[in-house]
């Protein structure tokens, strides 16, 4: 009797987990394309270092999930108090990713080589889009608590199509930068 829920809920997470993987990994395949092995290269170093706040926000998405399902059945006090750790997540994380953002630059410099210092200029929205994935993971505890996991798929991948095309033009017009 379980198997039937378990498969209605659960299975359209697996066509939106290779939404995730696609929307990751989708930049490079365009940055390839378009520019070459070289300035992917100098844009995988730059996503390594932005992607270092990922630490931080991993570690809140860990605790940010058993937290807001063991609210699944208290509801009314859910509201009030997702939205103070929304505000919280947003100030903290904000505040972290701009100093990333400052600190990009001399950091790129001083630990690589010339040819990689093209870099800096990712880094620092590289970590925004962490903050910003882990942000939708706090607004999309709604879509959990309602069941309709299809929908989430639905959104992943209609940003993976937005992102796409996004890639597409923006690439060609600024490089790394445009990615």
């Amino acid at each position: 009797r379980l198997i039937k829920p378990l498969v209605v809920i659960g299975f359209p997470s697996v066509y939106g987990s290779f939404a995730t993987m696609a929307l990751t990994y989708s930049d490079r395949w365009f940055l390839e394309y378009f520019l070459g092995l070289n300035q992917l290269g100098v844009y995988s170093v730059g996503v390594s270092f932005g992607m270092l706040i990922g630490l931080f926000t991993g570690a809140f998405d860990s605790a940010w999930s058993p937290m807001f399902t063991s609210y699944l059945n208290k509801r009314e006090e859910a509201a009030p108090l997702f939205s103070k750790i929304f505000t919280y997540y947003v100030i903290g994380f904000g505040i972290l990713s701009v100093f990333i953002f400052i600190i990009a630059k001399p950091v790129v410099f001083l630990f690589l080589g010339d040819a990689f210092h093209d870099a800096w200029i990712v880094v620092g929205f590289v970590a925004l889009s962490q903050v910003c994935y882990g942000a939708f993971s706090i607004l999309s505890s709604g879509i959990y608590f309602s069941q309709k996991l299809g929908s989430l798929s639905l959104i992943k991948w209609i940003v993976v199509f937005v992102n796409a095309i996004l890639n597409y033009f923006l690439i060609q017009m600024f490089g790394i930068f445009g990615s």
